[in-house]
């Protein structure tokens, strides 16, 4: 007897085929959903669900749908109000028949005179409460023998009605219920007819009926009141259907309100708005999983900067320090340490601004006395070796000298930093940098400016009108909201400008962009000098080409913070989330100042 070897190729040969075998097989289905990207199945999914929600509100605003539910409806309320006006006439009616019972309907009292009235050998007898009623009521009777002859009366019978009838006349009376004007009730008796008279006016016959006069006078009463139930209802339905679609829109519009704000909503609207809100539910998702989706690339293109940035300082700071290093490789490494140092603070401003726009960074708001903050920052600056060129200047008002506002001293300090970096960064001849803190009722100014070679108009405008847009912590969204006033001379920023400009010349020529240019000697660090991120030789080009021009901006020429770099937006970042804002001033050759106010509560 052989046995085969456990380790004999042919054996796994023969395995490994019917696995592979089995998994070509039966892994088909598996393989292709894996290669599905998950986006792409997303995507498909609430496309899937918009076109549901299309089709759905589509069919619900048809002609024949819509109008046939709505015609349901009028004839559910017309049906109501039917039914309620029945109830009402039943109602009217019991209400009325009760009182002429109570008061004594005619044709009670006439019966009941006609069955009590009897003949004795003294003459006729009519019971006493029979002619106390007929007296209450100021009736009179006559009993109109066969033969015509008026056979008895009661007392206060006119004269007029004690004569002889004949047939005709008994016709006439008993078919109009009048007799000489007088409404009549009849009663047969054996030996004639018993008439009833009731006063002129008191009655009125409708058909084989005798409506009271009292009757009479309130019919319209009746009327209008029917006419007021019925406006009545009318009124209750189309509060009931305002309520409705109030109570649905509120929520709707509250949505709206926090999405407007970056905020995740979810609405539960249903009814004619369920559309509605499961839009808007779609759009806040997809609005949560791009914001998620920005603040992960932020977070990880900064961790992956931070890395391979600290390396290259740290050989730029040891090539820079070393002994033996050539002069002009020193002074590359430290152009390489300073510009590497500056990425580096961008990448933490960008950080910053990142969470500030997202709320992910709460603020550590305590009270806190802005004229410390501001002279620790200086002290800061003097402290690390300043450059003897940049002059620090402090100067704080009396009434703002310990004045408290509740702050995030961290991020007013990196604000103040910002501010001051960016003047020593566009002045490499040197300024004097200015601290300026003042005190109003409400809040704090504090100005930061240098007297350096400035900031032209066209940027400064655009500084101006990006930080009078950014959100705000005390932002109103009932409040209508225009934007900041732009400067004289730069209508185009106003609410009212119209959305394309363009740069004309004198004659309507096209007028080339301003050329950058960059000489063969300049160093990595001339490269980087510019004020809102433009080049200083372009814009000193562009303040030539505004004195040749018209002074109209296009909006692709200057795109607002993303173009005067990200140290300037934070600062206004940092303001607004304080609830305050910030102003810049300046011009070409006169410096450049940002005013930051900061409210005290």
């Amino acid at each position: 007897m052989t046995t085969r070897d456990a380790h004999d190729p042919t054996e796994h040969a023969s395995v490994l085929s019917r696995l592979r075998h089995r998994v070509g097989k039966d892994g088909r289905r598996e393989s292709a959903a894996g290669r599905r990207n998950p986006d792409e199945a997303h995507g498909q999914r609430s496309q899937t669900a918009a076109e549901r929600r299309s089709k759905r509100a589509r069919r619900k605003a048809a002609a024949p749908l819509f109008f046939g539910k709505q015609m349901l409806l009028f004839g559910a309320l017309v049906a109501a109000v039917l039914v309620l006006d029945l109830f009402f006439y039943i109602g009217v009616a019991l209400i009325e028949n009760d009182a002429s019972l109570t008061g004594g309907a005619p044709n009670h009292l006439a019966r009941e005179a006609g069955q009590e009235l009897e003949k004795t050998d003294d003459g006729w007898e009519m019971p006493d409460n029979v002619q106390a009623a007929l007296d209450e009521r100021g009736c009179w009777c006559i009993l109109i023998g066969y033969d015509g002859e008026v056979a008895w009366h009661t007392p206060n019978a006119p004269e007029s009605a004690l004569r002889t009838y004949n047939l005709g006349d008994t016709a006439v009376f008993t078919r109009y219920g009048y007799l000489d004007d007088y409404p009549s009730f009849i009663w047969q008796r054996d030996d004639g007819l018993l008439v009833t008279c009731y006063p002129k006016g008191s009655y009125y016959p409708f058909a084989t009926l005798y409506i009271p006069d009292q009757l009479v006078t309130r019919i319209p009463l009746y009327l209008l009141l029917m006419v007021v139930m019925d406006a009545a209802v009318f009124f209750a339905a189309y509060v009931i259907s305002k309520r409705r679609v109030l109570k649905s829109v509120g929520p709707v519009v509250e949505s709206l309100d926090k999405l407007a704000k970056g905020q995740s909503v979810h609405v539960g609207a249903r009814g004619d708005l369920r559309e509605v809100g499961e839009s808007i539910n779609a759009a806040s998702a997809v609005m949560r999983r791009k914001d998620e989706a920005r603040k992960r690339w932020v977070s990880g293109v900064s961790h992956d900067i931070r890395t391979p940035l600290a390396i290259s300082m740290g050989h730029a700071e040891r090539i820079a320090t070393g002994e033996g290093v050539p002069e002009e490789a020193r002074k590359s490494a430290e152009t390489i340490l300073r510009q590497s140092a500056r990425i580096r603070d961008l990448v933490a401003d960008l950080n910053i601004a990142s969470k500030l726009e997202y709320d992910m960074q709460p603020l550590d708001v305590q009270p806190c006395a802005l004229s410390k903050t501001v002279r620790s920052v200086a002290a800061d600056y003097l402290n690390d070796g300043l450059d003897e060129k940049y002059e620090l200047e402090v100067d704080v008002a009396p009434e703002a000298e310990g004045v408290a506002a509740p702050l995030d001293e961290r991020l007013v300090k990196r604000a103040l930093r910002n501010l001051v970096d960016n003047a020593i960064r566009h002045n490499e001849n040197g300024c004097r940098i200015s601290f300026a803190l003042q005190a109003q009722a409400d809040s704090l100014k504090l100005t930061v400016s240098d007297d350096g070679c400035g900031i032209s108009q066209a940027s400064l405008a655009h500084l101006n009108h990006e930080a009078g847009g950014m959100p705000s912590a005390s932002f109103d969204l009932d409040a209508e909201v225009n934007g900041p006033t732009p400067p004289p001379g730069f209508d185009q920023y106003g609410p009212d400008a119209p959305q394309e400009h363009r740069l004309v010349a004198p004659g309507d020529a096209p007028v080339p962009p301003p050329a950058l240019t960059r000489t063969k000697d300049a160093s990595f660090a001339d490269d980087a000098k510019s004020v809102g991120g433009h080049d200083r030789e372009a814009m000193a080009q562009s303040d030539i080409d505004q004195q040749k021009c018209s002074p109209t901006l296009t909006r692709t020429e200057l795109g607002g913070f993303n173009e005067h770099g990200l140290g300037l937006s934070l600062v206004a970042r940092i303001a607004a989330a304080h609830g305050g804002s910030v102003a810049f001033a300046g011009g070409p050759s006169e410096g450049f100042s940002a005013t930051i106010t900061l409210p005290l509560t």
